[in-house]
């Protein structure tokens, strides 16, 4: 976390996610912080109401006044296992936080199987915040996986080349 409160970037996607889920400390020279990221990985809950997503193709709406999103089209296709699936809350001062990427309401999948996709209409599966100097750029799905998806390329990148003072 000190690497974070000195202006560091965490790029996180998958099971790595959950490693911010929790409280976090950050120290600082005159005291020790403790805080929570404004956001949770719903995908347990949505499973246990029956969504199954083994590996599959769907729709990911952008949201286009974002660094991380420069030069992306509106809505693109990417490779999606179901998990994490997140919901926000609003930060604390010194955070921000914006949903990049949301799964539409209709129509999610292109190619593949998901059963009850329904369950993941308007949900976010890509974020980023600011915590202090430091930013994290959280992905539901796997943004380079096996080049299946290229179009998803451009928000790995984005995110790797995102300036320290972030929006």
């Amino acid at each position: 976390m000190s690497f974070i409160g000195q202006g560091g970037l965490v790029i996180s996607w998958g099971e790595s996610v959950s490693l911010f889920e929790k409280e976090l400390t950050m120290n600082h020279p005159a005291d020790t912080e403790k805080f929570r990221l404004p956001f949770s990985d719903i995908s347990q809950d949505l499973m246990k109401k029956g969504l199954y997503c083994p590996g599959s193709l769907v729709k990911m709406k952008i949201t286009k006044d974002h660094p991380v999103t420069l030069g992306m089209e509106e809505e693109i296709g990417i490779f999606f296992r179901g998990q994490p699936v997140f919901s926000t809350s609003i930060p604390d001062l010194d955070m921000d936080r914006r949903v990049l990427g949301v799964i539409p309401e209709k129509d999610i999948l292109v190619s593949g199987y998901v059963e009850k996709e329904q369950l993941l209409g308007n949900k976010p599966v890509m974020i980023w915040m600011r915590k202090g100097k430091g930013q994290f750029i959280f992905f539901g799905f796997d943004p380079q996986f096996r080049a299946s998806t290229h179009v998803s390329y451009k928000l790995l990148f984005n995110s790797i080349l995102l300036k320290q003072s972030g929006k």
